[in-house]
């Protein structure tokens, strides 16, 4: 009968802990603590907010990730441009894009918050980002 008494109140206290922590609902543990990944060493303290976009990453750092998230830029857009290439084929990277480089919906797509910084409504709708390259 102890036993049991002492289980029940020792389960009572551990439902009152987690549920008065000032953590959400959706991350009762907080951030993943150590390595996101086995074959790297990005952690949920070394994040970027780009690192977000991945899924593991978001679920890991359930803490982290919403504090990253930049609501003004649009619900497709909540981390901002992406690190790294845009394609694998090239070296093109959100950083380097140029206002023409936005024409390509991929661009425009993973540089969210560069391509609208770049237009300019005076060249007309059609013609958002200046001159198209030629191959355009």
């Amino acid at each position: 009968m102890h036993y049991c008494y002492y289980t029940l109140i020792s389960v009572l206290l551990m439902y009152y802990h987690v549920h008065t922590l000032s953590i959400t609902d959706n991350c009762p543990l907080g951030d993943r603590k150590g390595s996101i990944f086995s074959n790297s060493d990005l952690t949920c303290d070394t994040v970027v907010a780009s690192d977000c976009y991945d899924t593991t990453v978001e679920a890991e750092c359930c803490e982290t990730c919403p504090s990253l998230q930049r609501p003004e830029l649009g619900a497709s857009c909540l981390y901002g441009d992406i690190s790294g290439l845009i394609f694998t084929n090239s070296e093109l990277t959100c950083a380097t894009a140029t206002a023409s480089d936005c024409y390509d919906s991929t661009v425009e797509e993973k540089c969210c918050e560069k391509c609208p910084t770049l237009q300019n409504a005076a060249f007309g709708s059609d013609c958002l980002y200046g001159d198209k390259h030629s191959a355009w």
